[in-house]
């Protein structure tokens, strides 16, 4: 937290929440130019950045509860509601599969899956199930039981409305390639609004998500659900261990009452990289003219997702002298070696297990 110092009229703080602390809620408590939010933003490690003031009493609470919070000066105070991140973030740190149906939400806050969340641009108003029938906004649970989806309609004061999800790799290793697949729904027809997507902590800026966003369609059946189905496979990437990532979506905005929309079905697969551990920790002893020698002996491979590997590669990276040293791979079990003089770099290629990998 950082407090600034009061002035004569106006004292406020900003409050920085970090990406384990993610927002349930942030919105303007009053309208006057006195008693307001003066400003929110959250960034793509999900940080919450608030500012505002009061004057007088003021309810910060959002739905039919009162939460009334009374300045100590002339004008102070703001608050920002939170939820912890033990229940707000899916961990994987087990299994290389997780799926949500959204089978038990309702469109109460109460019954929100781990790890999702809804937010609101302006006012918090949750729905509890429909089938696209109602033209009111809020966050609804669309479809009729036992099968329920994620849903949003963008309309009166709930201003944009944010579905998001949030994971943190607790698995040991580092996440290299990631596989979802969820069903955009249209459950409400008025115009081509719809979600536009984007990664958050870790997957920040994937262009390949980010062209995911759906657009709605004027024609149809109010109550009559039209599915879209999406499958992407995120290749290069990089998740450490004890990282944050998630995707979020935005209702998007076209005239008055939107589209009623949803998610559902989500899943995703994770391949963590191999993990490589007992190589020697001592310096390969080699004298020039020696015959070759092995690099390691005591090299183990493992891998949590797969029983195969792909590729692999081996480098001399410091005192290397091209046409002097030479790294030597037999082709063996599928895998085949292919050395760059330029770089010094063994590039082992061929689908084969992991102890013909580990032997090799």
């Amino acid at each position: 937290m950082k407090t600034f110092t009061k002035g004569i009229l106006v004292w406020f703080i900003v409050l920085i929440f970090s990406g384990t602390s993610l927002p349930l809620w942030a919105a303007e408590a009053a309208s006057s130019s006195i008693n307001k939010g003066n400003n929110k933003s959250i960034d793509g490690s999900s940080n919450i950045y608030l500012t505002a003031s009061i004057h007088g009493t003021t309810d910060f609470e959002p739905n039919t509860e009162t939460k009334n919070f009374s300045n100590a000066g002339n004008i102070d105070f703001f608050i920002v509601k939170g939820m912890n991140a033990v229940i707000d973030i899916i961990s994987l740190d087990a299994g290389i599969l997780y799926s949500q149906n959204f089978n038990s939400y309702l469109g109460t806050n109460a019954t929100i899956p781990q790890g999702w969340s809804v937010a609101f641009g302006a006012t918090q108003v949750f729905k509890d199930t429909g089938n696209g029938s109602n033209s009111a906004g809020g966050a609804w649970a669309y479809g009729a039981s036992p099968d329920f989806s994620f849903g949003a309609l963008r309309s009166g004061t709930t201003g944009n409305i944010t579905l998001s999800v949030n994971f943190i790799n607790n698995s040991g290793t580092t996440i290299e390639k990631l596989t979802l697949s969820w069903n955009y729904e249209q459950w409400r027809y008025a115009n081509t609004s719809g979600f536009n997507i984007s990664g958050t902590g870790a997957l920040a800026g994937n262009a390949n998500l980010d062209a995911l966003d759906f657009a709605g369609v004027a024609s149809g059946t109010n109550g009559v659900v039209s599915i879209t189905p999406i499958s992407i496979t995120l290749t290069n990437l990089n998740i450490a261990d004890g990282e944050m990532f998630g995707i979020q979506w935005v209702t998007t905005d076209v005239s008055l009452g939107d589209n009623g929309i949803s998610i559902d079905d989500f899943s995703l697969t994770v391949n963590f990289a191999p993990v490589l551990a007992s190589i020697e920790g001592t310096a390969l002893n080699y004298t020039e003219g020696d015959a070759a020698a092995s690099i390691t002996s005591t090299l183990t491979v493992s891998d949590a997702d797969d029983a195969n590997i792909e590729s692999a590669a081996v480098q001399i990276t410091g005192n290397y002298q091209n046409g002097e040293d030479v790294l030597n791979f037999t082709n063996q079990s599928g895998i085949t070696g292919n050395f760059t003089s330029a770089t010094g770099l063994m590039t082992l290629t061929g689908t084969s297990s992991l102890a013909n990998y580990q032997a090799a």
